[in-house]
């Protein structure tokens, strides 16, 4: 979304939250072996019991680090294998949108968002997602406003009202949604640089400058989506005009 030549950030929208260490996965529809120790008396049976969710769980790891990453067919293939197993249907298909958005395939993003809403019709990530791919969506912006009105806030919800009132034009509901989303999460790089953007469009320098260099700051530390460089050199120009 553009005004005097400055752009929120809309596509880098992750809608993923979950942790797990380097390891290597096996494919979630085969069975797992686990071995067996010591002779079996004759006319007995032993009984093993073998753990399968951590295989789901650590595909969705994978495929999490592998976007982050920028390695986007891999992040494909890891949300893939999660979602065949169907025991994390809803966060693998919310992986696999986010693939979609980061390779510009929003109609496939709109797709995997749509099949999770089938699943769970009040997912408030995918109901954000959506507000990346679907253009200016009135129904979709009408149960947002439902959603913030009725229920515990969450920090993707108000990013996502800030991205469907930016494509409106309408600025000062943009930031007062962004601020709400960067209140509620305010380690997220993102939130803090839609939040300058929008600061920005209102002619508020001084906080804009202030929320561009948080964004800086917190993008060492978490995946943000837009131009660093960018946001340095509108740091100067702000600098340089004195406001």
């Amino acid at each position: 979304m553009k005004r005097r030549g400055w752009t929120i950030c809309l596509a880098m929208f992750s809608p993923l939250a979950w942790g797990g260490g380097e390891m290597a996965c096996p494919d979630p529809r085969a069975g797992l072996q686990a071995p067996m120790e010591g002779p079996v008396r004759k006319g007995y049976f032993r009984v093993i019991e073998v753990p399968v969710g951590w295989v789901v769980e650590c595909w969705l790891a994978e495929g999490r680090r592998a976007l982050e990453a920028g390695r986007f067919d891999e992040a494909d293939g890891a949300f893939l294998k999660a979602w065949r197993d169907g025991r994390e249907k809803t966060t693998a298909l919310l992986g696999l949108a986010a693939v979609a958005v980061r390779q510009g395939r929003m109609e496939e993003a709109r797709s995997r968002y749509r099949q999770v809403l089938r699943y769970d019709p009040g997912n408030s990530r995918a109901l954000a997602g959506l507000s990346i791919v679907a253009g200016d969506d009135p129904e979709l912006l009408a149960t947002l406003e439902r959603i913030a009105r009725e229920r515990p806030p969450r920090p993707e919800v108000y990013f996502a009202l800030g991205n469907l009132y930016a494509r409106r034009i309408d600025w000062p509901k943009a930031q007062s949604a962004y601020f709400q989303a960067y209140h509620l999460d305010r380690d997220d790089p993102t939130y803090a640089y839609n939040l300058a953007v929008s600061l920005d469009q209102l002619g508020k320098r001084a906080l804009a400058r202030r929320f561009y260099r948080r964004a800086l700051d917190l993008a060492q530390l978490r995946f943000a989506g837009f131009d660093r460089e960018a946001v340095r050199r509108r740091l100067n120009r702000l600098a340089g005009s004195g406001s």
